[in-house]
């Protein structure tokens, strides 16, 4: 999300509790929440490392199902790189 439409929300979330329309304003600040938390998390892997990766595991795991590689990446991806990590990824395969 862009960080003007989120500025534009925080101002009118601000002015709709000034004037006493605090449910309406939860709401919209339950979607800053929503779009801020999306923004933080991770970006999908480059497809040239899933293929990369895809090649690695089929190798050494060669009875793996395509649903079961494509599980084991991704949670390589989501739950086992570091955010550091993945940023070097992201960017040796921009």
């Amino acid at each position: 999300m862009d960080k003007r439409y989120l500025h534009q929300l925080v101002l009118l979330a601000n002015h709709l509790d000034s004037i006493g329309k605090l449910e309406v304003a939860d709401v919209i600040d339950e979607l800053i929440k929503e779009a801020i938390k999306k923004k933080k998390e991770p970006k999908k892997p480059p497809k040239k490392w899933w293929d990369k990766m895809v090649k690695e595991i089929k190798k050494a795991n060669p009875d793996y199902s395509e649903e079961r590689v494509s599980r084991t990446i991704g949670d390589i991806w989501f739950n086992n790189i570091k955010e550091k990590k993945r940023k070097e990824i992201l960017k040796k395969y921009k």
